[in-house]
Formats: C-alpha cells, sequence, structure tokens
C-alpha cells in the first residue's frame, strides 16, 4: 500500500481570504468573543509582527488596515468533506484528517494515472483549481504520510518514502511536537533528551510504550 497524505495547514486562511489580494494583512481569529486570540495570519501579517496565539487586539494594533475573520469550524469540516468527495476520483479509499486535511491510499492507482509524479501534479493542479494549496507526504503508512507532510512545513529536504525499509530512516529526524503527542508527554521526553522520532526508535519499544 501506499499513502499519500495532504496536509492543509492554513485552511481557515484560505477559506476567510478568498477574493482578498495576498498581499492584503489577514488574521483568522478564535477564543471567546469579548478576548479573542489569533488563531492564523497570513504572510502580510505575519511580516508586520502578528503571530498565532497574541491577543486579536494586539494584532490590530500591530498590523496597519488588517483584516479579521471569526474562525468557523463548521466551513473548514465541510471543505474537507469536499475535498474527500473530490479525491475520490483518484481512488475509492479516502479519509478526513479532522480540521487539516485528508489521507488517500493511492498505491492502486498509479498505473491508472502514469505514476506517483504525475499523479501528484495532477493533484495539485486540481487543488489549485478549487483555491487550495496543500502540502503532500508519501508513506507506506497513512500515519507515516500525514508526519512526512507536516514535517514539510517546517524542515527543509524532508522527502516522502515509498519502500517500508526506508520508513523509519525517513521518519528519524522528525520533532516528536509533530506526532500530535500530549504536551506532557513531550515534554517529559524533552527532559530526557529524546526530541526526535530516531531517538524513540533506538530505544527498547516495550519499555518505551509502558513508560509513556
Amino acid at each position: 500500500m501506499l499513502w499519500l497524505a495532504l496536509f492543509l495547514p492554513e485552511l481557515s486562511l484560505q477559506i476567510a481570504g478568498r477574493g482578498m489580494a495576498e498581499s492584503a494583512p489577514l488574521a483568522v481569529s478564535d477564543g471567546p468573543r469579548n478576548r479573542p486570540w489569533v488563531h492564523a495570519a497570513n504572510a502580510a501579517a505575519r511580516a508586520a509582527g502578528v503571530e498565532a496565539g497574541m491577543p486579536l487586539a494586539a494584532a490590530q494594533a500591530l498590523a496597519d488596515g488588517l483584516a479579521t475573520s471569526p474562525r468557523d469550524t463548521a466551513h473548514e469540516q465541510a471543505a474537507l468533506a469536499n475535498l474527500a468527495a473530490w479525491a475520490g476520483q483518484f481512488t475509492p479509499t479516502v479519509s478526513i484528517e479532522p480540521e487539516h486535511g485528508i489521507l488517500l491510499e493511492v498505491g492502486g492507482s498509479l498505473r491508472l494515472f502514469g505514476g506517483l509524479a504525475r499523479l501528484l501534479a495532477r493533484m495539485r493542479d486540481g487543488l489549485r483549481g478549487l483555491g487550495y494549496r496543500a502540502v503532500a507526504g508519501v508513506a507506506p503508512t497513512p500515519r507515516a504520510a500525514w508526519w512526512l507532510a507536516k514535517a514539510r512545513t517546517q524542515l527543509p529536504g524532508i522527502r516522502g518514502c515509498i519502500d517500508m525499509a526506508q520508513l523509519a530512516e525517513r521518519l528519524a529526524p522528525l520533532p516528536l511536537a509533530l506526532l500530535d503527542w500530549p504536551a506532557q508527554t513531550v515534554l517529559l521526553l524533552d527532559e530526557l533528551g529524546i526530541r526526535r522520532v530516531g531517538d524513540c526508535l533506538a530505544l527498547p519499544r516495550d519499555g518505551l510504550a509502558r513508560r509513556f
């Protein structure tokens, strides 16, 4: 099997920013109505000093003319459902990764679409036509494909993997923060000097599972 992950780290921004010039600063807010905070900010807003997690009032003081939009999680989930339906043209095996993307099993589709490179190019063109930008990750397992897609947004040089025998090596440099583990677990591992997947793979698996 071969899995393809399509990770949309800025889905809320892509939805909120439709029809806006990319040069205009934009922030998507979340949190209580009386104390909203920045959930995501586009490049123009980040250049003005706006960062995710800061109070929205502080962001508005930093970026002149900052456009804001409250986060619409229902719209985001509907968008992912639509993307999953669209992806059904490439494979019958599609699942939604809540909030941030979709996973596709594409091993059986490669011959039909002329190989992985052509399939990826066709999907990128299709996503662009729908108004979305996604980061792709490829691996023999769905979770590894998802981790590799997330890693490509943060680490240069991360490549996909089509051979199970090479999977551990490709995953080894990924920071544990990418794995969606509980923050307390990641912090404790960090204090023990265990910060990457490779560090975990070097430990006895049974002992690691019992401890964490």
